[in-house]
């Protein structure tokens, strides 16, 4: 399932910011040391020393380094064509013998007509920049093997938009590559991870310091009726507890109260079936008899 296109304000901060960053040709060999304030590993573009806003956002996702993510690129079309594995890793190298490799993808095709495997380096960690608000941060990585036709043939440059996500493991994805520029293209990475989402901080709502303070109350009053009963008072057991004849007259208050409205007294008995009136005088004779049987002395 192709993911849909990122938004338009992002791809406008994106495009904002490539335009921003520059290029920068050429591929260390070996990993300059880093810029004071960044995480090892990683180093300016241009710079020597690293700004207090960008070390505090790198700070954020230091946690990340040395993790390895991977996203994968289905071929399409008739066989299949060409898949891709992108392998990413924050200040530190996915690749061996290139100790700046932070971002490669290695084309791992099986259709018909596909190229043997291939490995291309997108970013380094050697020309790293990074911007970041409240829940983002985007991590860019230049200096990646040039192109070899389009976008003027300029170093290959990847963006790792790095998002607030669930709780758990970290998602990397691909969103888009941008060729079809004359320059400033760009690869375009997203990844969800709980490390940059905000701290909230707890709020106690009204109702729980309320119930906090009556608590709180209670348990003054508890503790300071059963000192002032037994110190001053004498008292001993049950009667150590703070008015104890107010709090045993409401509880039976309360009893009788429940007793009065839940439940129903015995009131008169409906009277008893009787079958149609007999015109047999004799017979309405024996039950006058029959009534009349409880007045009889025993």
């Amino acid at each position: 399932m192709s993911r849909p296109p990122p938004p338009p304000l992002l791809l406008l901060l994106l495009l904002v910011v490539a335009g921003l960053v520059g290029v920068e040709g050429g591929a260390a060999a070996t990993a300059p040391a880093p810029a004071p304030g960044l995480v090892p590993g990683c180093s300016l573009s241009g710079r020597a020393a690293a700004t207090a806003a960008e070390a505090h956002v790198m700070a954020r996702i230091r946690q990340l380094r040395g993790v390895r993510f991977h996203a994968v690129t289905e071929g399409e079309g008739e066989g299949g064509g060409d898949s891709y594995t992108y392998t990413f890793s924050l200040c530190s190298s996915v690749r061996d013998g290139d100790p700046t490799a932070g971002l490669v993808q290695t084309r791992t095709g099986t259709g018909t007509g596909t190229k043997p495997s291939e490995t291309t380096v997108i970013g380094r960690t050697n020309s790293t920049q990074i911007i970041g608000g409240s829940d983002w941060i985007i991590l860019i990585y230049g200096d990646g093997d040039r192109y070899a036709s389009h976008c003027a043939k300029e170093p290959r440059r990847a963006m790792i938009m790095i998002s607030c996500g669930p709780p758990g493991p970290a998602a990397f994805s691909v969103v888009l590559e941008e060729r079809e520029r004359e320059s400033d293209c760009f690869y375009l990475f997203e990844l969800d991870t709980d490390t940059v989402c905000p701290v909230k901080a707890a709020k106690i709502s009204a109702g729980s310091v309320l119930l906090i303070l009556l608590l709180v109350l209670a348990a003054i009053y508890l503790l300071g009726g059963f000192i002032y009963q037994r110190m001053v008072i004498g008292a001993k057991g049950f009667d150590q507890f703070p008015h104890r004849g107010m709090w045993q007259e409401l509880g039976n208050l309360t009893a009788d109260g429940c007793d009065f409205v839940f439940r129903s007294s015995p009131g008169a008995r409906p009277p008893s079936y009787r079958g149609a009136a007999s015109s047999d005088p004799l017979d309405e004779a024996g039950e006058e008899d029959e009534r009349d049987e409880h007045l009889l002395p025993m």
